[in-house]
C-alpha cells in the first residue's frame, strides 16, 4: 500500500505543469499586440494550483518587460478560464500588458516593477 501511495505521489508531481514555454503539458506564450503591448498567457493542467498559475503568468510578464529593457508592467486586462470537472483539464490565465520605462502615474493597483516582481516570485517559480 505504501509503495502504491509513493508511486501515485511521484506520478502526480511529474504531471504538474512546470514553468517554461508552451509544450505538451502547458506553459507560457506572449504575442505583441501593438507598440509596447503584449498578450501574455500561461496554460497548465489541473495539477497546478490557481495561485501558482497566476504567479507563473506574472513572472512571465516581468520577464517580457526585462527582455525589452522596460522596468514597469501595467496590466491592462486580465482573466482566467477555470478548470471544470476532471483534474487533468487545462487551466488558462492571461493578461494584456503595457510596458513602461517610467513608473506609472496611475492610481490603479495593477502595475508592477518588473525586477521587484521577479524577486518576489522567485520562491514560487523555478525558471
Amino acid at each position: 500500500m505504501r509503495a502504491l501511495l509513493m508511486f501515485a505521489l511521484i506520478f502526480l508531481t511529474g504531471c504538474a505543469t512546470k514553468y517554461g514555454p508552451l509544450s505538451g503539458k502547458g506553459g507560457y506564450v506572449e504575442l505583441p499586440n501593438g507598440k509596447d503591448t503584449f498578450d501574455v498567457s500561461f496554460s497548465g493542467n489541473g495539477m497546478v494550483p490557481p495561485d501558482l498559475l497566476e504567479a507563473y503568468l506574472l513572472y512571465r510578464c516581468a520577464e517580457v518587460a526585462e527582455s525589452y529593457d522596460y522596468d514597469f508592467i501595467i496590466i491592462e486586462d486580465r482573466g482566467t478560464e477555470p478548470k471544470t470537472g476532471d483534474t487533468i483539464l487545462p487551466q488558462y490565465v492571461y493578461a494584456t500588458i503595457q510596458l513602461s520605462e517610467k513608473e506609472p502615474r496611475s492610481t490603479r493597483d495593477d502595475w508592477y516593477e518588473a525586477e521587484k516582481l521577479m524577486d518576489q516570485l522567485d520562491d514560487y517559480v523555478d525558471p
